[in-house]
C-alpha cells in the first residue's frame, strides 16, 4: 500500500483559557512529535502575538502567526491560504495548528478543499478540543463558539482536572459525552495527553460547515500598550469593574518595578515572569478579549491606570 505523501494536520480549538499553548508545548516534547520537523500556525484573535511568545521557540521549529481573526473566518482565508502554500514548500513532517479561543469552527477539510493544490497537500489526521474543566459549564450555555468546537472535535482532552472535584469532573464527563457522543475524552492536567491517544482518534468531517465572514457577534480585541508605569490599584479596579466583560486578557504589565507577565482566564488572575511578544514596543503589552461593551469605553479605562501614575 502506497504511504500518503500528505502533510498530517492535528486541529487544536477550545475555548479562552482551556489551556491550549499549554497543551501545545506538551505536543512538542513528545517523542514521536520532538524527533519530526514540525510547523506550528498559531491563530490569534488580536493584533499582539501573545500566544506564540509562550510556546516552546526551541522545539516549535517553524512558527507561523495569524493574527487578524479567527482562523475558521474567511476574514484570514487569505492569509490562511498563504501560509499553508509557504508550509507545502517548506515539507515538514506535521503541522500543529491552535486555533483562537473564539474560533467558530467550519470544517477544516473544506477549507483546505477550496484550494486544489492545498487539499493535495494536506489532511487532517485529528481535532482535538481542550476543555477547562473547571469554567466550561460556566461559558458553554452563553457561548456559541464553546459549545461548537465541543460538539464538532474527534477528540476532547479535559483539562485542569485538578481544579474539580471528581463528582465535578463526572457530571462534566456526562455533559460532553452527550454533546459529543462520538469523541473518545481524557481527563489531563497540564495537557498531558500521549501520542498513541491522539492516534486512536478518527477523523470525522462532523464539524459545523456554516464559514463566518467576520468576528463573532459584540466580541472584541483591543491592544493596550504603554511605556508608562501602571498603577497596580487602578488596573486591579478596572479588571474588576469589567469583570463581566472581560473574557480574556494576557500579556506583560509594568507596575513600575519591570513588566510581569499577567493572564486572567475564567476569573483567575495569574502571575509570572515577563515574555518577549511579538508585536509589542512597550513595557506593557496587553491583549484582551471583551464583549458587550464599547471597546473604546474598555481601551480608555486601562489607559487611566497608566495615566493616573504621578510618581
Amino acid at each position: 500500500m502506497k504511504v500518503s505523501s500528505k502533510i498530517p494536520i492535528i486541529l487544536i480549538t477550545g475555548y479562552l483559557g482551556s489551556g491550549k499553548t499549554t497543551f501545545v508545548n506538551h505536543l512538542l516534547t513528545l517523542p514521536e512529535i520532538a524527533r519530526r520537523k514540525v510547523a506550528l500556525v498559531i491563530n490569534e484573535f488580536g493584533s499582539l502575538g501573545v500566544d506564540g511568545s509562550l510556546v516552546d521557540s526551541a522545539r516549535a521549529g517553524k512558527k507561523y502567526e495569524i493574527n487578524s481573526g479567527s482562523l475558521f473566518c474567511s476574514c484570514t482565508k487569505l492569509q490562511l491560504v498563504a501560509t499553508l502554500q509557504d508550509i507545502a514548500e517548506a515539507r515538514p513532517d506535521i503541522m500543529l495548528i491552535e486555533a483562537t479561543g473564539i474560533a467558530e469552527p467550519a470544517d477544516v477539510l473544506s477549507l483546505i478543499s477550496d484550494v486544489p493544490s492545498l487539499a493535495e497537500q494536506f489532511t487532517v489526521q485529528a481535532t482535538v478540543g481542550l476543555i477547562d474543566a473547571k469554567n466550561f459549564t460556566k461559558v458553554v450555555a452563553f457561548m456559541a463558539a464553546a459549545r461548537r468546537q465541543a460538539e464538532s472535535v474527534d477528540g476532547l482532552v479535559v483539562n485542569k482536572t485538578d481544579l474539580v472535584s471528581p463528582a465535578q469532573l463526572q457530571q462534566l464527563r456526562v455533559l460532553l459525552g452527550e454533546m459529543n457522543p462520538r469523541a473518545p475524552q481524557i481527563s489531563v492536567t497540564q495537557g498531558g495527553v500521549s501520542m498513541d491517544w491522539l492516534n486512536s482518534l478518527q477523523p470525522i468531517s462532523a464539524m459545523d460547515t456554516r464559514r463566518c465572514d467576520r468576528p463573532p457577534v459584540n466580541i472584541f480585541s483591543a491592544s493596550i500598550q504603554t511605556g508608562r508605569p501602571v498603577n497596580r490599584q487602578a488596573f486591579m479596579k478596572t479588571l474588576a469593574d469589567y469583570s463581566e466583560n472581560m473574557l480574556r486578557l494576557k500579556g506583560n504589565v509594568d507596575f513600575g518595578d519591570g513588566p510581569v507577565f499577567v493572564e486572567l482566564a475564567g476569573g483567575d488572575f495569574l502571575t509570572k515572569p515577563a515574555v518577549n511578544i511579538k508585536g509589542a514596543d512597550s513595557g506593557t503589552a496587553l491583549a484582551v478579549i471583551a464583549w458587550n461593551m464599547d471597546k473604546k469605553k474598555l481601551t480608555a479605562a486601562f489607559e487611566k491606570t497608566f495615566s493616573n501614575q504621578s510618581a
